[in-house]
């Protein structure tokens, strides 16, 4: 029942406001799901990821902010990343967040995850070109960057999107 996540009463979801699902992921047991909810009203305007744990039957608010959405559960199920002006990676045992920011020249895409959740792979967008510019592989707490690809951003043929099909042993 994610009625309260909705912020929905008898009548339903409130229809003075936006509601958009910015994306959603199951943990690898199946019994928790990460949801990206946003809201905008004239009374409330919120982004924010809540983790429904359907064994307890409860909800809890993960993270909330401008921006927050698409959360992506590791296949360990030990973190979460999500995009927040940037993508972070959440771990959920520690707390600690850590994050690759946005800034005037570039910005980071969605991030997948290795089969094992050991590694991720997450795309770079440059600011001063019409698309993606390369593609890095790093660890799961977003460190030891590896560039993959370089320099496909192209003037000529714009808006270029790097989205990995899978990963080879």
């Amino acid at each position: 029942d994610l009625s309260g996540l909705l912020r929905a009463g008898p009548a339903g979801v409130p229809g003075y406001s936006d509601l958009e699902f910015a994306g959603h992921s199951w943990d690898p047991t199946g019994t928790r799901l990460a949801t990206g909810v946003r809201i905008d009203s004239d009374l409330e305007l919120s982004q924010e990821i809540w983790i429904s744990d359907l064994v307890s039957e409860t909800d809890q608010l993960l993270v909330s902010g401008n921006g927050v959405g698409y959360p992506e559960w590791s296949p360990d199920g030990r973190r979460i990343a999500y995009y927040s002006h940037g993508q972070v990676v959440h771990d959920l045992a520690t707390g600690r967040k850590k994050s690759l920011g946005s800034s005037a020249i570039g910005s980071w895409g969605g991030l997948t995850w290795s089969p094992t959740g050991a590694y991720a792979v997450v795309y770079h967008f440059d600011n001063m070109l019409p698309g993606y510019d390369a593609m890095y592989r790093c660890t799961a707490d977003l460190g030891g960057r590896t560039i993959l690809t370089v320099g496909l951003a192209d003037p000529v043929a714009p808006f270029n999107y790097f989205i990995p099909v899978g990963w080879r042993n």
